[in-house]
């Protein structure tokens, strides 16, 4: 292994870790529309260290992708589930969105049906990881316009910090190994 092979494996694995050392210490302590991003964080970072770990080795690691995406999934909905759900004045209480539920079972089929029939274990499930993607970017930009669309623009501060902390680390995550996988 070269050496900027080792110092990209190294600066992913710590990548990682940065975002879940806070997200460890205060998990007791946030609120549940917080939990869920700290969830999606453990499950990227467990997912991301055991691909490390078989690449490292010169293991086929491509099963991990599989697995991983879907667990990606889950986490994500579930976390945009939480921030989405809306609140109904007359009964003083707070509704789930619906379309999570569908998406949820549906995106899991579309990865097993991707793994069985389109994209065996041994290949990498671009497909999957497409319509991923696509989802976190298409809930990050409807998350932007839900607290930035009002009459009066507001404040830099009511922002949660984890949102682009997180898609920060998602793409260097990515950018990295599409890197290595380049080398």
């Amino acid at each position: 292994m070269s050496d900027i092979q080792l110092s990209i494996l190294l600066a992913q694995a710590f990548a990682v870790l940065l975002p879940l050392y806070p997200a460890s210490i205060k998990y007791k302590g946030i609120a549940l529309v917080l939990k869920m991003p700290a969830c999606y964080i453990f499950v990227l970072t467990i997912e991301q260290l055991a691909i490390g770990i078989l690449w490292y080795q010169k293991q086929n690691n491509f099963f991990l992708y599989h697995i991983g995406n879907m667990a990606e999934s889950v986490a994500l909905l579930l976390m945009y589930r939480e921030i989405f759900k809306k609140y109904i004045a007359n009964t003083n209480k707070y509704v789930y969105r619906k379309i999570f539920i569908v998406l949820i079972p549906s995106f899991i089929v579309f990865a097993i049906v991707n793994a069985i029939y389109w994209q065996p274990l041994t290949a990498y499930p671009s497909n999957t990881r497409t319509v991923l993607s696509i989802m976190a970017l298409l809930f990050s930009t409807l998350f932007f316009h839900k607290h930035t669309y009002s009459l009066y623009p507001n404040r830099i501060e009511k922002f949660p910090a984890i949102m682009p902390a997180g898609l920060l680390c998602f793409g260097l995550i990515w950018g990295c190994y599409g890197f290595m996988h380049f080398l």
